[in-house]
């Protein structure tokens, strides 16, 4: 897993993410009344933002793209 990758970062969110999920539904056998349940949206926010402040901190900012040349006025 290239961590230099943003792919592998967004890959990493959506698979603890779904753990998560698939966590809550088992935990608490898919009862919505649960306390647990209060959770699940707020966890995988949250892991999101860890994660962005994560790989700026580790990386930087991203570099950003030069625009492309512009073409030359060549009048002939």
């Amino acid at each position: 897993m290239n961590w230099r990758d943003r792919a592998s970062w967004n890959r990493a969110g959506w698979v603890l993410t779904a753990l998560w999920a698939i966590y809550v539904v088992e935990a608490t056998r898919g009862d919505w009344s649960h306390p647990l349940f209060r959770f699940v949206f707020l966890v995988p926010l949250a892991l999101w933002a860890v994660l962005i402040v994560a790989r700026r901190a580790l990386l930087g900012a991203e570099p950003k793209t030069a625009p492309p040349p512009a073409k030359a006025d060549v009048r002939k």
